[in-house]
């Protein structure tokens, strides 16, 4: 292409100039000299076709080292939002610090992270110690930059776009995963270079370690009374007619993943079964040779809350001690027979009850 170039160039500056002699009657060594000049300067401008990248600004200050936050609070955030941000400013904004290339030259951002491993399905998430976190870096000029990130430069007969030096970094704690561990001491260190290929780079460092303070998350329940059996005994009809068919307690407990005895987290409970309204749950086998009928089991928190069978009414569970399995949240409720409709006949009178934890 720069050899045509050239000929072509060369061709058309020897034609204006020949013209040009013979109007004027120019010397030889004048033409010669004339040739010589207009070659060059068409050299030159064919020489931008293959790329050239230019600074402007001082740049001899390249070398900046980023002190990152020793603490870093989360917030609550649906995965893949972010759940807390910091931002450091490491120079002033100088808008005359650019850099602006032609094609096929090209700027780059690299960046290099402690153990460098990409949380898979997020663009430049990079994972941590903590489950559930991982950390996102944008440095910051009149425009955000995500390293790796590149441009190639413009087209050489058009003046190119430009870009300014980023002068500060925000971390990302970004949430990856339903379930969120409670928090510690991770590593946000980098190592960051900007600028164009095969000329002097910004090169900006992180260093240190930053604490995740998280009072939001945690790292998910289990259940510890997976199977309650709640003995109804024998209950005259006479007394469930009447209302005063005794009750009977029973709880449920889960641990969760924290360590947080001093600010319970919402931990939230509700049930499924077969009822017949909020609190009223039907008999197993209803309707069959042996089966009670006319008569339901009444379900109560220890507040006297008829128990929810939709997620939207759940109940809070409360915080009741600290374990080796994680901080455990109890629910208190009571179970009695009550009547229905129809007539109360005797029978069995057994039913299923399932649970349903709520977290995060």
């Amino acid at each position: 292409m720069l050899s045509l170039t050239d000929h072509r160039m060369t061709h058309i500056t020897r034609l204006h100039v020949m013209e040009f002699i013979e109007r004027d009657g120019m010397s030889e060594k004048k033409l010669r000299w004339m040739r010589a000049a207009m070659v060059a300067s068409s050299l030159i401008w064919a020489g931008a076709a293959f790329g050239e990248c230019r600074y402007s600004g001082s740049w001899r200050l390249n070398t900046f080292d980023v002190t990152l936050p020793a603490t870093m609070n989360i917030a609550a955030a649906p995965v893949g939002g972010v759940l807390a941000r910091s931002e450091i400013e490491y120079m002033a904004l100088d808008a005359s610090k650019t850099v602006a290339c032609w094609s096929p030259d090209r700027i780059d951002f690299t960046i290099t992270v402690q153990d460098g491993q990409l949380v898979p399905g997020y663009n430049s998430v990079y994972k941590t110690n903590v489950d559930g976190i991982g950390v996102r870096f944008v440095f910051v000029g009149t425009r955000e930059y995500v390293p790796p990130w590149s441009a190639i430069g413009g087209n050489p007969n058009y003046p190119t776009s430009y870009y300014i030096a980023p002068y500060k970094v925000r971390m990302e704690l970004v949430r990856t995963a339903t379930n969120v561990a409670s928090g510690g001491s991770v590593s946000l260190a980098f190592n960051a270079a900007f600028g164009a290929a095969g000329m002097t780079q910004l090169y900006i460092n992180g260093r240190g370690t930053t604490r995740v303070i998280n009072n939001i998350y945690f790292g998910g329940c289990k259940t510890t009374t997976p199977i309650t059996n709640i003995r109804m005994g024998k209950e005259p009809i006479e007394r469930i007619k009447g209302g005063r068919a005794a009750e009977h307690p029973f709880s449920l407990e889960v641990a969760c993943g924290t360590n947080k005895p001093g600010n319970p987290l919402p931990v939230k409970v509700y049930f499924e079964g077969d009822n017949a309204a909020a609190g009223l749950l039907r008999l197993s086998e209803r309707g069959t040779p042996g089966v009670a009928a006319g008569v339901g089991i009444a379900l109560t928190s220890d507040r006297g809350v008829k128990l929810p069978f939709n997620q939207g009414d759940a109940l809070t569970m409360d915080w009741n001690r600290s374990s080796p399995d994680g901080e455990v949240y109890r629910f208190t409720g009571k179970a009695k027979y009550a009547p229905t409709t129809g007539a109360i006949t005797a029978g069995r009178g057994n039913a299923t009850l399932n649970f349903v934890i709520q977290y995060n």
